[in-house]
């Protein structure tokens, strides 16, 4: 809800005597917002709100390659631009100034990417003349408009009969691009989604549609399957990795700031590869297997926990890491990081895509279950070996992701600006009071995730 809707809400509740609405409290809002006020919105506020906006469209104009599509976020993006614009660059703290340049980049890029999008699918328009008809229901099923059901199963017959024409017009032309092949397939996917969206909400409740279109809505999805098939068919099997080319790959990099070109980075990618090559011969050497770094990596794979001391040794290893940075005098460790991490094994299931640890406020452990075929077994055994288990649950625990996530946390309220901290114990102490308060509002930066729903949400 926005601040101002908030405020009124409290007011017209605190007047009416609402129970749990303290009659100054939104008297204390309005002083603590201050600035954050629609029209005032400080910087990060308004990048915020810029995203969750962006959310919002995006779940009303689900297709994302259509001029409905391109014009609404073109125009989200272009208003976006021109609020930013409006500010006194200088003006700025120094953190907001780099919002303001690298929100200003990503706004342009994405009008840029727009552009590009939209001249491919005008391209391509040739090959999707059903697309529009089935974005068309979509946009009345999206108000709940009551549609003719007869005049809709007319429509869904032309569109399987233009599809069947696009199949002849794209059988005659000699080749497509790459981009033109994806443009095709995303559009005809996204309308087959749309199309079903559409089936979804009137099918059982609208029972003129469901007589007259049913079946229709199988016949098309039918015939958009079998283009989609058609399509990737024209694809040559040397072509099907889609590389984006590099054109793309210039601006891509210009876009990340990165102040080489695509031939810079792979010839310092092949300088560092010889490296890490000669620093394995260095460490092969050392383990009496002269340069033959392969054989000495074998060996490393071999040294490995049986199955039930893996959890153990990762203990170890973690506790090993504190020592090693504490005797150092290297990080300032909180004693309660040391006491609040955990640990979990990951089941087979997860296993499957998640062979070695995961980590973060715990650490969860990849090894073999006894269920697991052997070659399965053996295969988890060498891959979470010693040797790498090493490097990977300092990684994963301190003094990596689990304490950054733990400082990250625990300071979070102390790097706020003193008004939004003054806020945030406000909504702490008066949380009962706010049970019916959905807020929007989000200062700073720290914009994490949390579990919904929140009654004050002040994150």
């Amino acid at each position: 809800m926005p601040t101002t809707a908030l405020l009124v809400e409290n007011k017209a509740m605190a007047t009416l005597g609402v129970d749990g609405i303290i009659s100054d409290y939104p008297d204390r809002l309005v002083s603590l917002f201050g600035s954050y006020q629609e029209g005032g919105a400080a910087l990060p506020d308004r990048i915020t709100q810029y995203e969750e906006d962006k959310k919002d469209l995006s779940k009303v104009y689900i297709f994302p390659n259509s001029p409905e599509y391109y014009e609404r976020f073109r125009r989200l993006h272009r208003e976006a631009l021109a609020s930013l614009q409006k500010l006194s660059f200088e003006g700025l703290s120094t953190s907001d100034k780099v919002d303001y340049v690298l929100w200003q980049r990503t706004l342009r890029h994405s009008l840029l990417e727009l552009d590009q999008s939209e001249r491919i699918y005008d391209s391509v328009k040739f090959a999707l003349p059903f697309a529009r008809k089935i974005m068309e229901l979509q946009i009345r099923r999206r108000r709940g408009h009551t549609l003719d059901a007869q005049a809709t199963a007319l429509v869904l017959d032309s569109v399987r009969n233009e599809t069947l024409s696009a199949r002849q017009l794209l059988e005659k032309r000699s080749s497509l691009s790459r981009e033109q092949v994806k443009m095709i397939v995303d559009v005809t996917e996204s309308v087959r989604e749309g199309l079903k969206n559409v089936e979804t909400f009137y099918e059982g409740y609208d029972p003129a549609f469901t007589w007259w279109v049913k079946k229709p809505c199988q016949q098309v999805d039918s015939a958009l399957e079998g283009y989609v098939k058609l399509v990737l068919g024209m694809v040559k099997e040397s072509d099907a990795v889609n590389p984006i080319g590099e054109a793309k790959l210039k601006e891509l990099l210009q876009y990340e700031m990165v102040p080489y070109g695509p031939t810079d980075l792979v010839e310092i990618a092949n300088r560092q590869f010889a490296w890490c090559e000669a620093e394995m011969k260095k460490a092969a050497a050392a383990l009496g297997f002269g340069d033959n770094w392969k054989a000495a990596l074998e060996k490393i794979k071999q040294h490995h926990e049986l199955p039930g001391g893996q959890p153990e040794m990762i203990n170890n290893l973690a506790e090993e890491a504190i020592q090693f940075l504490e005797s150092r005098d290297l990080v300032t460790i909180p004693s309660l990081a040391k006491e609040a991490w955990r640990m979990f094994m990951l089941t087979p299931e997860e296993q499957r895509y998640a062979p070695f640890f995961l980590g973060g406020e715990s650490i969860l452990i990849a090894y073999p279950t006894e269920d697991m075929p052997e070659d399965i077994k053996v295969m988890s055994m060498r891959s979470n070996n010693y040797g790498f288990s090493h490097a990977t649950v300092f990684h994963e625990l301190i003094p990596g992701h689990n304490l950054q996530g733990f400082m990250n946390r625990s300071g979070e309220l102390d790097q706020l600006p003193r008004d939004q901290r003054q806020l945030q114990r406000e909504c702490n102490r008066h949380r009962p009071e706010l049970s019916m308060v959905q807020r929007r509002w989000r200062p700073g930066r720290q914009n994490h995730e949390q579990p919904e729903p929140r009654q004050c949400q002040c994150d």
